[in-house]
């Protein structure tokens, strides 16, 4: 598959084509790489009693690898509203990759209360690279049995292209769906599958979960999820992610192919608890912001 890269995990699609052989050998968090730690020490609760459903705020930080050579950090955050939650993912280069080519990127999807699991109503896709701004902003409407997404593209703050298209009923997007994925039952050896807008194309997210095993001292669930467009397989679409086998379903590590760029993301962080004041600047970056909501104004702190 060389370079080309399924939109299906967008940052690590940016990952695969900005890392660089060269670089220190940090975590995300500018210290030296020690041996692994644990996943209670990174602060994941063991034998949680709360489901994911059920946590009113989350935050997971995220070192990007490519070969062992740290080239970028990523951070989730998940917060409850009073009817459904908003994600947000924000993901910038560091070290040589970072002065070679700055990319700071931002996912945003505010889901209702639907489903399980909660479906979309809008999602924002920004991504920042060398001064420029491209945005990507989809609303979701499914009234009257007819769903649709109705997507917007602008280049610096300015509307470029619109389009409103036909999509399944209870479609997921980009972010939604690590958000669906963790909601999944998840029994070995079942595959699950769930409709995907992928960019501007409508696909077929499969899930096979593939085992029980142990991964930073925790009890944890592997599954390989792979897309499906127009009944044919897309080649090398397939990832890996590596969740807690709990009623939290943490994501530990999403591993990609190595035709697609062979970049880990490992968790760094994990917290439940505390609040962030401005939820739209860039964690990595405090002077950039990223707006998520429709217009773009500054929500009220994320809070538990």
């Amino acid at each position: 598959m060389g370079r080309c890269v399924s939109r299906a995990v967008p940052i690590l699609g940016i990952l695969a084509l900005t890392a660089s052989p060269a670089g220190a050998l940090m975590d995300p968090l500018g210290q030296a790489m020690e041996d692994a730690p644990t996943a209670s020490q990174l602060g994941v609760p063991k034998d949680p009693q709360s489901p994911l459903g059920q946590v009113p705020f989350e935050e997971m930080r995220y070192g990007a690898e490519k070969g062992g050579v740290s080239v970028g950090q990523a951070l989730f955050r998940v917060r409850a509203k009073s009817e459904g939650r908003t994600l947000r993912i924000q993901f910038c280069t560091t070290g040589l990759v970072n002065f070679f080519r700055s990319v700071r990127y931002q996912l945003y999807s505010e889901l209702n209360g639907a489903g399980p699991p909660p479906q979309p109503h809008f999602h924002r896709l920004t991504r920042i690279q060398g001064g420029s701004r491209k945005e990507t902003l989809v609303r979701f409407d499914d009234r009257n049995g007819q769903a649709t997404a109705h997507i917007e593209k602008r280049k610096e703050g300015e509307p470029d292209k619109a389009e409103t298209k036909s999509v399944p009923s209870g479609v997921q997007e980009n972010l939604s769906v690590i958000n669906a994925l963790r909601e999944l039952p998840l029994e070995v050896g079942e595959t699950y599958r769930l409709p995907l807008l992928d960019g501007d194309d409508v696909e077929t997210l499969v899930v096979p979960v593939k085992e029980r095993s142990e991964d930073m001292e925790r009890s944890s669930i592997r599954i390989a999820p792979f897309t499906v467009e127009d009944g044919e397989r897309e080649e090398g679409s397939q990832w890996s992610l590596t969740l807690t086998d709990d009623v939290r379903r943490v994501p530990l590590r999403i591993q990609m192919a190595p035709s697609m760029g062979g970049i880990e993301l490992t968790l760094k962080r994990y917290r439940d608890q505390g609040q962030v004041k401005n939820p739209n600047k860039m964690f990595c970056d405090p002077g950039l912001e990223a707006p998520g909501s429709a217009d773009g104004k500054t929500p009220a702190p994320d809070r538990d």
